[in-house]
């Protein structure tokens, strides 16, 4: 191919370019990027998002899971962000088990809706939760 040619694709390629758009199909915050430069997209999550409000996923044990239910707040500790501690409220709490494999206790999967994340909060971070019961 001669250069010329080349030079005509390049400049076709720049148009094309400069005329595109990326739309993301919701709002929220990138939390992961799985794509390199020069790479085919994946099917599936090339890119994952966080929409809505961010979510604490905490295993309750089932001698207390009882006492838990939507509406109580909680507060979330985050030790690799110095230790903070958020404000949450439980958003629901799963009917049965959901322990992990050679888990030492049965525990039930609990949901807490944090009232406002930092914007340097992760998905998966490790945290400590504690849920106020006094009134159950």
């Amino acid at each position: 191919m001669s250069a010329m040619v080349w030079e005509t694709d390049l400049a076709r390629a720049q148009d094309t370019l400069s005329g595109a758009r990326i739309v993301a199909p919701v709002s929220g915050v990138v939390s992961m990027v799985a794509l390199a430069v020069g790479t085919s997209v994946p099917a599936g999550d090339g890119i994952q998002i966080q929409e809505g409000p961010m979510e604490v996923l905490a295993q309750v044990p089932e001698a207390y899971v009882a006492r838990v239910r939507p509406g109580q707040p909680a507060a979330v500790t985050i030790p690799a962000m110095g230790g903070v501690t958020l404000a949450g409220t439980v958003a629901w709490v799963a009917p049965s088990p959901g322990s992990a494999p050679g888990a030492p206790a049965v525990t039930h999967p609990v949901s807490i809706t944090l009232d406002e994340p930092p914007d340097d909060l992760r998905a998966g971070m490790t945290v400590s939760v504690t849920i106020d019961t006094a009134d159950t």
